[in-house]
C-alpha cells in the first residue's frame, strides 16, 4: 500500500513536471509570415512594404533583443529592439527591398529573444531587374523670375530624350508647389530608344513671395530624376484675380470654406457668379468673395463654374471658369475644417500671423518679441555652423570621398511626411552631391519616447536607419525634429511639457550623433480632422505644439545653460536649433503662403497625411532647406 501510494506520488510531481514543460514549450514567440517574395524590382526602385509581426503564446513575456536583416538589398523600416512581446502585445516589422545593382538575392531577417528559444528566421526573395534605357533632361532647373500675382508666366519646357537602347515607361510626374502648373507627363506614356517627349511649366502666382518647387519626374524601371524649379511673385500693376482656377478639393455631404482673393490696384470688390453658371449643391458665394456652405446633395465629379470680380473704380470685372472636384467622405471629421480657441477669441491663428498678439495670454511669433526672425548674432552663429559643415568617412572625420547626412526623426506624421520629401530630395537636381537624406521617424517615436536615451527608437535609427543609406551615426550633420506626444492636460502646461522633452531630446541628439551641428522644428499639421475620432494631438494640441518649439527656441537664446550651443558661454550640451518653417494652418483657411489642409489631404483618421497632406508639408520643407541662409551652404550643390 505504501509503495503504492509513493509511487503515485513520483507519478503525480513527474506529471507536474511534464506539464511545467509543456507550458513552457507551449508560451513560445513566432514570427509570421516566415517567408516573403519581393518579386522583381529595378534597380534604383524600392518595392513595397512587407510587414512582418512578432507574437507570443502563453503566459509571460520574452524580450527581442535584436533584429539583423541582411544583405543590405533589404531593409528594415519600421520596427524597434529592445522590445517586450506578451499575450497581448506583438511586435511589427517593415522591409523593403532595395536592389542596387541587378541579379538575385536571398535574405534574411535574424530576430533574437531573452528567453532561450532560437532566433527567428525569415527568409527573403528577390530579383534586381536592369534596363538598357535611359532617360536624360535638357535642363534642370528653370527660373520663370518674377510674375505678377494673378497672372501666369510664359511656358518653359523640359526635353526628355531616351538616350537608352530600350524602351523606358514614363509616369505621371510630380509637381509642387501648386502654382507651378504643368501639361505633358500628366499620363503614363512610353519613349523608345532616341525618342522625346516634353513637359511644360508655368507659374501661377497667388501671392506675393519667392517661389521654388521640384518637378519629379518618375519612371517604372529608373530612378527618379527632375528639375528644379523657382520664380517669383510680385505685385499687380492692374486689377486681376488671384485664387488659381483649381480650387481646394471639397468632400461629399462636408463644409467648406474658400476666400477667393484679387489682386492689383483695388477699390471694392464684388464677387458674382457669371450668368449661366451654376454653383455646386451646397454653395453659396457672398459679394465679398467667400465660397462656402456644406456640400450636401453634390455629386462625386468635378463641377465647373465660372466666376467675376468687379473693381468698383475701374469696373474691370474679370473672370475665371473654377474646377471643384468633389470627393467621398474619408472617414474623418471633415466638418471641422476650421477650428476656434477654447478661451472664445475666434480661429486659432498661426503663430507667425498672429505675431506679437496673445494666444490665452502667451505672446505669439516664432521668436521672441512676437517676430517671425531670428536675433540678429543667433542667427549668425547658425550660418557659422552651416558653412563648417563639410564632408565626413564613417568615423567623423574630415574627408573628400566622404558624405554628411540630414536626420529626420519623429513619430507617424513625420514618418508619412517624410516620404514624400525623400521623393522630391531624390529628384531635385540642386541638392549637394555629398548630402544624404536620411528619414529615422517611425509609428510611436514621441518626443516623450526619445527623451530616453536608452529608447529602442534610437538603437533603430543608429543600427539600421542610418546603415540602410551607407551613413552612420558620426555624419549626422543636421537634425530636423517634428515633435509630438500624447496630451491630456490643457494650455500652457501641454506645451511646457513637451518644450521640456525637446530639450532633453537635444541634448541626447548631440551624445548620439556628435557632429551634429544645427537641429530645426517643425510644427504638427492641422489636427482638427481628427477631433472626435482619435485622441492623438487633435486640436487645440496640434496648433499648441507650436509654442513648445518657440519656447525651446527662446531658452536657447536667453542661454538656458542645459541647451547651450556656444562653446564660449560653456559646456556645449545641444546643437544650434531653429525653426525649420511654420506649416500649420487652421484647416481650410489659408496662410499667407496660401497653404491650407483640407479633409482630403489627410487618412481617415484626421490625423496622418495622405498623398496631399505629405506633398504640402515636403514641399515646404523642401522650399526651407532650398532657401534659408542657415541651410542654402550644405543642402545646396555649389
Amino acid at each position: 500500500m505504501k509503495n503504492s501510494t509513493a509511487f503515485s506520488r513520483k507519478m503525480a510531481v513527474l506529471l507536474g513536471m511534464l506539464l511545467g514543460l509543456f507550458a513552457v514549450a507551449a508560451a513560445q514567440v513566432s514570427v509570421s509570415p516566415t517567408t516573403q517574395a519581393f518579386g522583381n524590382v529595378s534597380v534604383g526602385k524600392v518595392s513595397s512594404l512587407y510587414t512582418f509581426t512578432v507574437s507570443y503564446s502563453g503566459k509571460g513575456q520574452a524580450t527581442i533583443t535584436n533584429v539583423a536583416v541582411t544583405p543590405p538589398e533589404y531593409v528594415l523600416i519600421t520596427g524597434q529592439t529592445p522590445v517586450v512581446v506578451n499575450g497581448g502585445m506583438a511586435a511589427h516589422y517593415q522591409v523593403q527591398f532595395q536592389p542596387d545593382v541587378a541579379g538575385s538575392f536571398n535574405g534574411t531577417m535574424t530576430i533574437t529573444l531573452d528567453n532561450g528559444q532560437s532566433p527567428l528566421v525569415v527568409t527573403f526573395t528577390g530579383n534586381g531587374t536592369s534596363t538598357a534605357g535611359k532617360i536624360t533632361l535638357d535642363k534642370t532647373n528653370m527660373d520663370f523670375g518674377a510674375v505678377p500675382v494673378g497672372s501666369t508666366s510664359a511656358a518653359q519646357t523640359v526635353t526628355l530624350t531616351n538616350t537608352g537602347t530600350a524602351a523606358v515607361t514614363v509616369n505621371p510626374a510630380t509637381l509642387s508647389p501648386m502654382e507651378f502648373i504643368q501639361t505633358g507627363a500628366t499620363k503614363k506614356f512610353t519613349l523608345t530608344p532616341g525618342q522625346s517627349d516634353t513637359v511644360m511649366v508655368t507659374l501661377s502666382p497667388d501671392h506675393i513671395g519667392t517661389y521654388t518647387g521640384t518637378l519629379d519626374l518618375q519612371y517604372a524601371t529608373l530612378s527618379d530624376n527632375g528639375v528644379s524649379l523657382t520664380g517669383s511673385g510680385v505685385a499687380a500693376s492692374a486689377f486681376s484675380i488671384a485664387t488659381l482656377a483649381n480650387l481646394p478639393t471639397g468632400t461629399q455631404s462636408a463644409a467648406y470654406y474658400v476666400p477667393l482673393q484679387t489682386a492689383g490696384p483695388a477699390g471694392t470688390v464684388t464677387w458674382s457668379l457669371v450668368s449661366g453658371s451654376t454653383l455646386p449643391p451646397g454653395l453659396t458665394l457672398s459679394s465679398s468673395g467667400i465660397l462656402s456652405g456644406t456640400l450636401n446633395g453634390a455629386a462625386l465629379t468635378t463641377y465647373k463654374f465660372a466666376l467675376s470680380a468687379t473693381d468698383s473704380i475701374t469696373n474691370s470685372a474679370p473672370r475665371r471658369t473654377y474646377s471643384l472636384v468633389v470627393s467621398a467622405a474619408t472617414g474623418a471629421n471633415c466638418n471641422d475644417d476650421m477650428f476656434s480657441a477654447t478661451d472664445g477669441s475666434g480661429l486659432l491663428t498661426p503663430l507667425d500671423a498672429l505675431g506679437t498678439g496673445l494666444y490665452q495670454g502667451f505672446q505669439a511669433g516664432l521668436y521672441p518679441g512676437g517676430v517671425n526672425t531670428r536675433p540678429a548674432s543667433f542667427e549668425a552663429f547658425g550660418v557659422a555652423q552651416a558653412n563648417a559643415i563639410q564632408a565626413l568617412d564613417g568615423n567623423g572625420n574630415p574627408s573628400p570621398t566622404g558624405k554628411y547626412v540630414l536626420l529626420a526623426i519623429g513619430s507617424s506624421t513625420e514618418q508619412k511626411e517624410m516620404q514624400s520629401f525623400s521623393a522630391f530630395f531624390a529628384a531635385d537636381p540642386s541638392k549637394n552631391p555629398k548630402l544624404v537624406f536620411v528619414s529615422g521617424a517611425q509609428g510611436g517615436e514621441t518626443v516623450g519616447e526619445l527623451m530616453s536615451s536608452t529608447s529602442s527608437y534610437w538603437n533603430s535609427i543608429i543600427n539600421s536607419s542610418l546603415p540602410s543609406a551607407g551613413a552612420t551615426a558620426n555624419q549626422v550633420v543636421a537634425v530636423e525634429l517634428e515633435a509630438v506626444d500624447s496630451l491630456s492636460s490643457s494650455f500652457p502646461a501641454d506645451a511646457q511639457q513637451i518644450q521640456g522633452e525637446i530639450e532633453t531630446v537635444m541634448q541626447i541628439v548631440l551624445t548620439k550623433f556628435p557632429n551634429t551641428k544645427l537641429m530645426y522644428l517643425s510644427p504638427r499639421i492641422y489636427g482638427g480632422y481628427s477631433n472626435g475620432i482619435v485622441t492623438t494631438n487633435p486640436e487645440p494640441w496640434a496648433y499648441e505644439i507650436g509654442f513648445a518649439n518657440k519656447w525651446v527656441l527662446a531658452d536657447q537664446i536667453n542661454g538656458v545653460a542645459s541647451i547651450n550651443y556656444d562653446p564660449a558661454k560653456g559646456p556645449v550640451l545641444a546643437p544650434w536649433a531653429s525653426w525649420a518653417n511654420y506649416y500649420w494652418t487652421n484647416g481650410m483657411v489659408p496662410n499667407a503662403a496660401n497653404l491650407l489642409y483640407t479633409c482630403q489631404d489627410i487618412n481617415p483618421d484626421g490625423t496622418h497625411p495622405n498623398i496631399g497632406g505629405k506633398n504640402k508639408v515636403a514641399q515646404a520643407l523642401l522650399n526651407f532647406f532650398k532657401t534659408d541662409v542657415t541651410a542654402t551652404p550644405w543642402f545646396l550643390a555649389h
